[in-house]
């Protein structure tokens, strides 16, 4: 089916009362990982108080969604964004349900991620990831398709090269990151922390 005549995504926020879904979801998408996952969302949902104290204090916020097409959930997203650059909206845990790869709903999931990200008055989506990574190698292809630019940074994640991509929500070219990458990936060894994941 062409991109164009999709039924839209909607993104419905997660919360207690669809938190068994957003777990299904994961481990469809992230295999291994959908423990930490749970862990992960689970505690997206607690107060702030209750985080850990790095994250307490560099994150302002996590909103994560359930990517839904025709009433059935399809995927998951989000956005969260740290205390000290309020005008930037990271990308959040992002996937797809295996099942349904290759045929564009992807890329609707991220598109209705920048539209629900420029309408909270966003001025860049950025997002990290990892170069020369087979499971990072289709995502990282589509993020260039759909005008995000590349950065390469002087760190590692799992072995592989961290990037940087940014997207400008008001047109033009964005700015390259300037902030502290290493708090980007800080968390990631800490399951049982609410932050920053890779996409």
């Amino acid at each position: 089916m062409d991109d164009n005549h999709q039924a839209p995504i909607e993104l419905v926020p997660v919360n207690w009362r669809n938190i068994l879904t957003v777990w299904r979801l994961a481990k469809n998408i992230f295999g291994k990982r959908a423990l930490e996952l749970s862990v992960y969302y689970t505690a997206s949902l607690t107060p702030q108080w209750l985080w850990p104290k790095d994250n307490r204090e560099a994150i302002a916020g996590v909103k994560d969604y359930i990517a839904m097409k025709d009433h059935i959930p399809v995927g998951i997203t989000g956005l969260y964004t740290f205390r000290d650059q309020p005008k930037e909206a990271w990308l959040d845990w992002y996937g797809l349900d295996e099942k349904l790869r290759g045929r564009g709903v992807g890329k609707a999931i991220l598109q209705a991620t920048i539209d629900m990200a420029r309408k909270n008055g966003y001025e860049t989506l950025r997002l990290w990831t990892t170069g020369n990574r087979p499971e990072s190698a289709i995502a990282n292809k589509l993020f260039q398709k759909l005008a995000f630019t590349s950065q390469k940074t002087d760190h590692t994640y799992s072995g592989y090269p961290v990037l940087i991509y940014s997207f400008a929500l008001n047109g033009g070219q964005p700015s390259l990151y300037q902030g502290n990458v290493r708090r980007c990936l800080a968390v990631e060894d800490h399951s049982n922390k609410v932050g920053p994941r890779p996409v």
